[in-house]
């Protein structure tokens, strides 16, 4: 049921996108506009989806900045969010609609008071009582903005040395009837008659030089700025070995790894599953499913060198460094899920009477060793 609801579009009040991509989108929006909203939507059973309730993915301008101030409550208001007395927040002030959204009739500007328990906020926390979301682009902005300048300029310069100029020197005696019957332009393979005393002078086009050094050099910081590789930013990967590559990407897997655990799991996902476990208790009726706990586990990791690095998993969790469950979902895995499939698949070898090297009851190379040393 729960499956079934999170891997197809019913999860989406647009229909469009399934948890997974919800998450994506959310993410997206949380890196271009430092922050994203995410609406539970309460569903009747007449809408015949799997649980009650849909989610809808809201970009940061339906907050109603222009409400501060004090509640009739007494709660105090600050862009938008309403906070209770010792600092929770309580309460959103969205608009109904986007507020740069082109219409023919007159728009409402007023903005509804939504509770907070039906709003999920997400935004890296980047200083102590942050309140609101900061664009990640705002640290490398004029980087960005340079590069642009740069790339306009040496697009300029690119049409001017395309230009094939040339200055014609007429003597003075020259009358205007001769002058007009003159060519005034280029062809390919033309040959052109010369007055007495008239010459051509032909323009030196800029060079255009210095561009990938440039290009490289602002592309690296606006990459370190955002705390991803060069590499992972531009997709060149001309000038990197595996050693760089890897080390570089490492770097960027503990970035990775936090913006996970330290912002979407806690923020969006740890309250997400709150809204389901209730929306499943409802749905079948039971009570004790809000004493569930719902593990999440991230995307599975790119590993850089296979060759390497499972080998030294499998040291690790034989010398009992780590545990095989807390590997699996490092790599991107369930547990619960991994050992069901191994299950099924030695069940399905078994009862078709098949044997395979990667089943250790039976493996090849040791039953032949067995059988050798018998004899």
């Amino acid at each position: 049921m729960i499956e079934a609801h999170l891997d197809s579009t019913s999860i989406d009040s647009d229909g469009v996108c399934n948890f997974y991509g919800l998450q994506r989108l959310a993410l997206n929006t949380v890196i271009d506009s430092g922050e994203v909203l995410i609406r539970r939507r309460r569903r009747e059973a007449a809408d015949r989806l799997p649980l009650p309730f849909q989610i809808q993915v809201i970009e940061p301008d339906f907050i109603d900045s222009t409400k501060d101030g004090r509640a009739a409550n007494g709660n105090e208001i600050r862009e938008g969010i309403e906070y209770d007395l010792i600092g929770r927040r309580v309460g959103y002030y969205l608009f109904s609609e986007h507020p740069g959204k082109a219409s023919g009739r007159l728009r409402s500007w007023e903005s509804r008071r939504v509770p907070a328990s039906e709003i999920i906020h997400i935004f890296r926390v980047d200083r102590p009582g942050q309140k609101r979301g900061v664009s990640w682009f705002s640290g490398v902005a004029l980087q960005l903005q340079d590069l642009g300048d740069h790339q306009d300029a040496q697009m300029m310069r690119q049409k001017i040395a395309a230009c094939f100029a040339a200055f014609r020197v007429a003597p003075d005696d020259l009358d205007a009837a001769t002058a007009d019957e003159m060519a005034t332009s280029l062809k390919p393979g033309a040959i052109m008659d010369l007055a007495p005393g008239e010459d051509i002078k032909f323009a030196v086009p800029p060079g255009v030089e210095g561009y990938d050094e440039f290009t490289r050099s602002v592309l690296r910081s606006i990459a370190a700025g955002m705390g991803i590789t060069y590499e992972a930013l531009t997709g060149d990967l001309s000038n990197v070995n595996f050693s760089s590559g890897r080390m570089g990407r490492m770097e960027m897997d503990r970035n990775v790894s936090s913006w996970q655990w330290l912002m979407m799991i806690p923020q969006f996902l740890g309250p997400f599953g709150g809204w389901l476990l209730e929306a499943w208790m409802l749905q079948i009726g039971d009570p004790r499913v809000m004493k569930s706990r719902i593990e999440w586990v991230p995307p599975h990791r790119i590993i850089v060198d296979p060759a390497r690095e499972i080998p030294a998993m499998i040291t690790a969790i034989r010398g009992g460094l780590a545990s095989r469950q807390g590997t699996q979902r490092a790599l991107g895995y369930d547990p619960e899920r991994l050992m069901d499939e191994i299950k099924q698949d030695r069940a399905t070898a078994d009862a078709a009477e098949v044997q395979f090297d990667s089943d250790p009851r039976k493996d090849a190379s040791k039953l032949a060793k067995g059988s050798d040393n018998a004899e």
